[in-house]
């Protein structure tokens, strides 16, 4: 069931198109007198078919990757196939174009009770045959990836995070790893026992972020803070992007560390708490 109505989302998108190139859904492609027909699987009758207007969508490959994991989770790619027309290539690659954009910025849909993250390749040619009559036509092969989850979220690409040293320059994304809500404050200890009895009431929200390193201006500037070598008032813009809404943030880091993963990637940590607005 998930296969097939995923099918029918690539379907339904490829037809979203601009320059209104039709595509025809179905599960094998068939030549009649050498013009390319899908028909369903269960049946030989041809779906009505002007060879000028609608492209065949045959599926070629479909391999599922399950998790054993508790989220439930599964990665798919599947393989379609179209063959059209040659003189139509120009409107077919626009087509092709706008199928991938799609699904950068609307990457998620429930699909039989999963969300599922879609992404796509333009569209890989296979090269041009003719057929009966002389015309010629030309195949190519679209490569979707899937994952799909049960019980989650999946990363969107609006979900982001954006920083800068206070009103200088453009912002720059963090390639995010983590970010995590957590509270800070001053630590009171028993004068008794030596042992701490919690933290004074007058705690702030404290968020962290932690980013993978990779040298841009930005990451530079948090790496000086945690090696001593930025002033410890700086203050920073940021910008959070989530879902859709933009929140925005006058602040100041608290606390950093930089590690490197087992995997020799190298990440960013810093506490980031909120300036007053008087500073």
């Amino acid at each position: 069931m998930f296969k097939k109505d995923l099918y029918t989302e690539v379907i339904r998108v490829l037809n979203l198109n601009s320059v209104s190139v039709k595509f025809k859904g179905g599960y094998l492609i068939a030549l009649y007198d050498g013009v390319p027909y899908v028909h369903e699987a269960s049946t030989l009758n041809a779906y009505d078919y002007v060879k000028t207007q609608v492209i065949p969508v045959s599926e070629e490959i479909a391999q599922e990757t399950p998790s054993v994991n508790s989220a439930d989770r599964s990665d798919y790619i599947f393989q379609y196939k179209i063959m059209f027309k040659t003189t139509r290539e120009d409107d077919v690659a626009t087509a092709l174009d706008e199928f991938r954009t799609y699904f950068f910025t609307n990457k998620q849909v429930i699909i039989d009770g999963y969300t599922t993250a879609i992404k796509t390749s333009r569209g890989d040619k296979q090269g041009n045959i003719m057929i009966t009559g002389g015309e010629f036509y030309t195949f190519y092969t679209i490569k979707v990836f899937a994952t799909a989850i049960k019980n989650g979220y999946i990363w969107k690409d609006t979900d982001k995070w954006e920083m800068r040293v206070k009103d200088t320059g453009d912002y720059e994304t963090l390639k995010l790893d983590l970010d995590l809500f957590a509270t800070s404050g001053n630590p009171i200890f028993s004068n008794k026992t030596g042992k701490s009895k919690g933290l004074v009431s007058n705690t702030t929200v404290a968020a962290k972020l932690r980013i993978f390193y990779n040298g841009t201006t930005i990451e530079k500037q948090i790496y000086s803070w945690i090696m001593n070598d930025v002033d410890r008032d700086t203050l920073f813009d940021l910008k959070h992007t989530f879902d859709g809404e933009l929140f925005e943030y006058i602040a100041l880091i608290s606390g950093g560390a930089r590690t490197r993963t087992d995997n020799a990637t190298t990440i960013l940590e810093f506490d980031w708490i909120e300036a007053d607005e008087w500073v």
